[in-house]
C-alpha cells in the first residue's frame, strides 16, 4: 500500500512551474531556529515585573517553548506572551498570556528545559504565526517581543533561562 502526501502533487505542479513555486513552508517545514534566554530575577522585582525573553520577526512561527529555572520562591505566578517591539525593554503588551499562564516557577526544573513555555497554544493555534496568535487582524511586519510578567512573586533571587524554537513563514 502507497502512503501519499496530501501535499505532495501540489508542490510538484508549483515546482514544475516558470519560475517555480517553492513548497509551502506551514505544510512542508522551514528551517528551524532556536533563540536562548536568560532572566535573572532580582529578590526586589515584584507583581507586574516584565522581561523580555526574546524579539522574533511578526511571521515567525513558535514551535516549542522550553524553560528550566532555579527555585524562585514565591514566584507562583507567570504569563508567557506576546508585546510590541519599542524603546521600552520589553513594550506594551499585545497577548500577555498567548503562550503560557500562571506558571510557577518555585519550584526548580528537574532537567535542563523541562518546562513547558508554550502550554497555553491550543491545536486551533498551532502551526499559527505569532500575529495571528496574538489576535492582529492582519501581520503589521515588525518585530514582536516574547516577554515574561510575573503576577505573583516573592522575595527570593534566582534564574530562569530557555530556549525558543521556531521557524519563519514565508
Amino acid at each position: 500500500m502507497a502512503i501519499i502526501n496530501g501535499n505532495e502533487s501540489l508542490n510538484q505542479a508549483g515546482l514544475a512551474l516558470t519560475p517555480p513555486t517553492l513548497p509551502n513552508v506551514k505544510t512542508n517545514g522551514s528551517a528551524l531556529q532556536v533563540i536562548d534566554f536568560i532572566v535573572d530575577i532580582s529578590a526586589t522585582d515584584s507583581a507586574t515585573s516584565k522581561w523580555k525573553l526574546a524579539a522574533l520577526p511578526s511571521n515567525a512561527i513558535v514551535q516549542e517553548i522550553k524553560i528550566a529555572n532555579t527555585a524562585i520562591t514565591g514566584f507562583t505566578s507567570g504569563d508567557i506572551g506576546i508585546y510590541n517591539h519599542g524603546t521600552s525593554a520589553l513594550g506594551t503588551v499585545i497577548s500577555g498570556a498567548a503562550f503560557s499562564s500562571a506558571a510557577s516557577y518555585a519550584t526548580s526544573t528537574s532537567n535542563a528545559y523541562s518546562a513547558n513555555g508554550a502550554s497555553a497554544v491550543t491545536p486551533a493555534n498551532n502551526g499559527k504565526e505569532i500575529w495571528q496568535i496574538a489576535g492582529l487582524s492582519s501581520d503589521p511586519t515588525k518585530l514582536l517581543n516574547i516577554g515574561l510578567l510575573a503576577n505573583t512573586i516573592g522575595t527570593t533571587a534566582g534564574t530562569i533561562a530557555g530556549k525558543i524554537y521556531y521557524s519563519l513563514a514565508a
